[in-house]
């Protein structure tokens, strides 16, 4: 016997049902009356969604929350075809209640009933709902069915196209719901669903078809598991076939941002900073300062010089402003050289002179400028 499907529900659930309530009813009984027809829509809507997934074999749990609810499906991956079936049924039983409450209004003992003005609402809820939930924008059902019909016509390329589409139907719509309708509540909705999307946009750049192949996924989980256990020497095997196997997209960079932390561990200098090159515009701020110290270890001042300020900016730290100084030092900046030298002062450094006089500064020791900066600080400590 199967266990009953767990439903989750937040108390910001039960406040914004209350204040569309009362802003609709402007009484308590009302309110009440909102909020029970709100529960039974939305959760009906989602068991749509769930029972649909576990008939297809899956394990699903759904959450109520502010805005609404969520069904999370856990368990083995669907293809196209039943993913679509199972976010069709949300809205799919919804229009059921719709249905239902329009045949109950037929039968002239609840037509003529006190209670016919709630089945009147709950039928009208269930419409609007319904409909508004099939419209293409993301994150509503109709912007899911819409990502899958287009990636199954492009592939991961069809996630990036729903994502594009409903940021400018999103636009539109709130346009369009503010400046013709005065529908401000609802194209402040519209807008907030085109902020949701740009957001997603920036992640979608970076998807590509194999971040959808499930070897690969468990593939970059067993290597998880392996890190944590302490196997090194097995991740690093099983992240470099993940790595030259995906070439591209998110689970190439997780495998690959892995690799850099595994092999730094072994001291393994080059290959941590040819791996961070690889991904260097995808890099976290301590990857890219990971990068800062790679290259100096390697004295790829250059390379210093380029990530100097940012990485100052990301950890304005003694160690940084250091490296920066020494890099610059070799690549006979003068200028640049005492600026660091006095962020490094700045950040704690106790005895500037005494670092000075080490052979790193040997290139610049004879330069004016480094010459009269070098007599300041010998001033300066002996007043």
């Amino acid at each position: 016997m199967k266990m009953p499907i767990p439903v989750k529900i937040s108390p910001f659930f039960y406040l914004t049902a209350a204040i569309i309530g009362w802003l609709n009813s402007q009484s308590l009984v009302g309110t009440l009356i909102w909020m029970g027809i709100i529960f039974v829509s939305i959760l009906v809507h989602e068991y749509g969604h769930a029972l649909t997934a576990r008939a297809f074999g899956q394990s699903p749990r759904i959450e109520l929350v502010a805005f609404g609810g969520v069904t999370y499906p856990s368990g083995p991956r669907l293809s196209l075809g039943k993913e679509f079936l199972v976010v069709l049924n949300g809205p799919a039983f919804g229009f059921g209640l719709f249905l239902l409450a329009s045949f109950l209004l037929k039968a002239p003992a609840i037509a003529s009933s006190a209670i016919a003005p709630t089945v009147q609402m709950f039928r009208f809820i269930n419409l609007f709902w319904t409909l508004v939930n099939l419209l293409p924008v993301l994150p509503l059902d109709g912007g899911q069915l819409l990502r899958i019909i287009f990636e199954s016509f492009f592939g991961s390329k069809g996630f990036r196209f729903s994502v594009l589409f409903s940021i400018i139907f999103s636009v539109l719509a709130g346009i369009a719901c503010m400046a013709i309708l005065g529908w401000y509540l609802i194209g402040a909705i519209f807008f907030l669903f085109t902020f949701q999307n740009l957001q997603t946009w920036k992640v979608a750049k970076t998807i590509s078809s194999a971040d959808q192949n499930l070897e690969f996924q468990t593939k970059l989980f067993q290597a998880e598991e392996e890190m944590l256990k302490g196997n090194d020497d097995q991740a690093i095997a099983m992240l470099e076939e993940l790595k030259n196997s995906s070439h591209e997209g998110l689970l190439h960079t997780a495998a690959t941002q892995h690799l850099i932390r595994l092999k730094f561990k072994k001291g393994m200098i080059q290959e941590t900073y040819d791996l961070l090159l690889s991904i260097e515009k995808d890099l976290t701020p301590d990857l890219l300062e990971l990068l800062h110290f790679s290259a100096f270890e390697l004295k790829k001042y250059d390379k210093v010089k380029d990530l100097a300020a940012l990485c100052y900016q990301n950890d304005p730290s003694l160690e940084v402003a250091l490296r920066n100084a020494i890099a610059l030092s070799a690549l006979k900046d003068v200028k640049s050289t005492i600026g660091w030298v006095e962020a490094a002062i700045r950040a704690g450094l106790e005895n500037p002179k005494q670092v000075l006089e080490e052979s790193a500064f040997d290139s610049i020791r004879n330069e004016p400028d480094f010459t009269l900066f070098m007599e300041t600080l010998n001033s300066e400590s002996s007043s």
